[in-house]
């Protein structure tokens, strides 16, 4: 099962008193992985719902998604995009609360995304 992996590589990490940093954001650095708050996601893809440890003691852990089965180079181009016409407004007094996250792609149709908290989807927007 995929929590026997995640804890096998969390203890790589701890046992080693490694401090990894995150490619979606290098200020960012983890110390290990919360396995027990690990899991797939209930969606067609099926991504994995990732809970780091923050290397900071004072930080939030650091939540990402693993998907695979999804070209990610368009949300990538798309939060390019978000993120200018962000800037273009707040230059012009218009402020949205707009929360963009980050978006790397790992691989060939796999990648990892930053999970916004306290955030609505777009989904739960039009449902409401």
């Amino acid at each position: 099962m995929f929590t026997d992996a995640l804890t096998e590589y969390n203890n790589e990490i701890t046992s080693k008193n490694l401090e990894i940093s995150m490619p979606l954001n290098f200020k960012l650095r983890i110390k290990g992985i919360n396995v027990e708050k690990c899991r797939y996601m209930k969606s067609k893809k099926k991504p994995l719902w990732l809970v780091l440890k923050n290397a900071d003691d004072n930080g939030e852990d650091i939540i990402v998604l693993f998907k695979a089965g999804d070209d990610l180079r368009m949300d990538i181009v798309t939060l390019q995009l978000f993120k200018i016409m962000q800037t273009l407004w707040y230059k012009n007094n218009l402020k949205l609360r707009m929360s963009l996250y980050n978006v790397i792609s790992t691989g060939d149709m796999e990648g990892m995304l930053e999970v916004v908290t306290n955030s609505s989807t777009v989904a739960q927007i039009h449902k409401e």
